[in-house]
């Protein structure tokens, strides 16, 4: 895994077709605009940690998760221990930045490039902590043709092909989560 800078996740967004506002002052969040042509599912986060876990595990295992990256936009409201639970992958390998002296604070991009198991791993701990904490933030695949967006107690995911939603809405339909309409 490795770090990105605000530049840096502008410029691996971009290239996939997708447009990152970043921050332009402290308090503002980085938004990430997702195309219209993305079908979208959105539903509420599961309110237990035996819930949480299979989702993340689920989402995981739909998701290519090889090279896939993960931008944060929002963490706020957090515990000292919840930071350290979220940098924990972080300083695993070998980066302790936390901010890189952009507006919006955080250092935001996270780029999963280290094989297959290990990217799922990773996607699926960040994942879950995640859902478990006030962080929010858009896992995008490699080729930026699906997306999971976390935000406090909304999980959306997309999709450029509709049909590639039928195993999320699976997965919601098992864990008996509550659809919702998707933001436009």
């Amino acid at each position: 895994m490795r770090i990105l800078t605000v530049a840096e996740s502008e410029a691996w967004l971009s290239h996939r077709g997708l447009a990152l506002q970043p921050a332009r002052a402290a308090g503002h969040d980085h938004v990430l605009d997702i195309p219209a042509a993305f079908h979208r599912l959105c539903f509420g986060t599961p309110p237990d940690a035996k819930r949480q876990q299979s989702l993340a595990h689920l989402l995981a295992q739909w998701f290519q998760c090889e090279g896939a990256f993960l931008l944060v936009n929002v963490v706020a409201l957090f515990e000292p221990h919840e930071l350290d639970a979220f940098l924990f992958l972080r300083r695993y390998y070998g980066d302790a930045r936390w901010v890189d002296g952009a507006p919006g604070g955080a250092t935001p991009g996270h780029h999963f490039c280290d094989g297959l198991r290990e990217d799922q791993r990773n996607v699926r701990e960040l994942l879950n902590t995640m859902m478990a904490y006030t962080f929010e933030g858009y896992f995008v695949q490699a080729d930026g043709q699906a997306l999971i967006c976390v935000a406090d107690d909304v999980i959306e995911v997309g999709a450029m092909d509709g049909r590639a939603l039928i195993v999320p809405a699976d997965a919601v339909s098992t864990l008996e989560l509550k659809v919702c309409e998707a933001p436009a």
